[in-house]
């Protein structure tokens, strides 16, 4: 035997021995049906309130909804982006991008 098929032989032998201390029992967490007693514009207070007090570290838990739907076209919406690569609005803006990037 070469060393190179010694060592196929090795890595496939610690393969073998070590693959069942891999194996688990699967284990099932039975689902928990939850009913909430608040609305959600309660809950949305109070994470307002927790925030405010400082009790909340994370803003996460605050984000809203999408925005609303723009009232603009989309004509308008790429004439005023055209504006502001005319004008170096959007140079300032990819600029800082990759300055922070």
């Amino acid at each position: 035997m070469t060393t190179r098929t010694k060592l196929i032989a090795l890595s496939a032998l610690a393969f073998g021995l070590a693959a069942p201390a891999f194996a688990q029992e699967a284990t099932v967490v039975p689902a928990v049906s939850v009913q909430s007693e608040l609305s959600r514009a309660e809950v949305r207070a109070e994470a307002i309130r927790a925030l405010n007090a400082g009790e909340l570290t994370e803003y996460a838990a605050l984000v809203g909804p999408a925005a609303a739907p723009s009232q603009l076209s989309r004509d308008d919406v790429r004439q005023a982006t055209l504006k502001a690569i005319d004008n170096g609005t959007v140079a300032r803006i990819d600029a800082e991008a990759q300055i922070l990037g």
